[in-house]
């Protein structure tokens, strides 16, 4: 799942080929209806999902 600005030439090319997903946020259907699509399309599925965070140092 990878939002759909990222995905421009040649960035585009090389995540489609690691198989990524692109989501649209600006979309009337919601993420987790366009993630049931993408599950009803394939038999096998791995979803990966990065940890949340900051890169800037916090006191918390």
């Amino acid at each position: 799942m990878v939002k759909v600005s990222c995905f421009f030439f040649p960035l585009g090319i090389l995540l489609k080929a690691l198989g990524a997903i692109p989501v649209y946020k600006n979309n009337k259907i919601s993420l987790i209806d366009q993630m049931i699509v993408q599950f009803k399309k394939q038999d096998n599925y791995l979803l990966t999902i990065a940890p949340e965070g900051t890169r800037k140092k916090t006191k918390r």
